[in-house]
């Protein structure tokens, strides 16, 4: 399941000239947190510094351009003072007191889920090797993925990029199919979601949340 894939809340360093030089294609992403495919998005509501871990600039960032990318957890890695929490539920417990804690605890199983919405918006969903596509609908969309119906899903792993479509306007992101159902559709895991896409994600789930927009 979604689970099974190690994630990582991440900011992309604003040193564009710097790590240009290295890959053109692609900013260079700074872990901040462990996570989940789940998990809410860390309670950050005010700007935050992050010094760049290769080019050693600090810059400051806004909530909305925190994101949560699929990742192979690295050999050493600290997290940033403002998430150790996130990443560390049980801060000053021996590791075999957090791991037991940890086992069924309320606080794993809801850092594994993330409140999910019936919403039936058109959704395009595209095999990023294939080019194979999609057209039809999706469900369940939450902060962190939704479920795509299809007779014929792809198979679990496949690299995507999906676009959802309603009368508010679009939201696009690249994910990969996390299980599928034959006849039935895909559960569709967000990987990498743009600042304005979450913020077009965010919009529309407040009203089924019960949440203003307003700060």
């Amino acid at each position: 399941m979604w689970e099974d894939n190690s994630y990582f809340w991440i900011v992309l360093c604003k040193n564009h000239w710097f790590h240009a030089r290295k890959n053109f294609f692609f900013r260079h992403q700074i872990l901040l947190a462990e996570t989940d495919a789940f998990a809410s998005r860390p309670p950050v509501n005010r700007p935050f510094k992050v010094r760049c871990d290769e080019c050693g600039k600090e810059y400051v960032y806004r909530p909305r351009e925190l994101l949560r990318v699929e990742h192979d957890p690295p050999e050493s890695f600290t997290p940033h003072p403002l998430f150790r929490d996130e990443a560390d539920p049980y801060p000053g417990k021996p590791e075999p007191e957090k791991n037991q804690s940890n086992i069924g605890s309320p606080m794993q199983i809801e850092r594994r889920r993330a409140t999910r919405h019936l919403f039936g918006v058109a959704a395009e969903v595209i095999d990023v090797e294939s080019r194979k596509q999609i057209t039809s609908l999706a469900r369940d969309l939450s902060l962190y993925g939704c479920f795509v119906t299809s007779k014929a899903p792809f198979p679990k792993g496949t690299g995507v990029r999906l676009k959802i479509t309603n009368s508010q306007g679009n939201f696009s992101a690249v994910g990969h199919v996390a299980f599928n159902l034959p006849d039935e559709g895909m559960g569709i895991a967000f990987v990498q979601v743009e600042p304005k896409n979450q913020a077009v994600l965010e919009e529309w789930l407040a009203p089924a949340s019960g949440v203003s927009g307003e700060e």
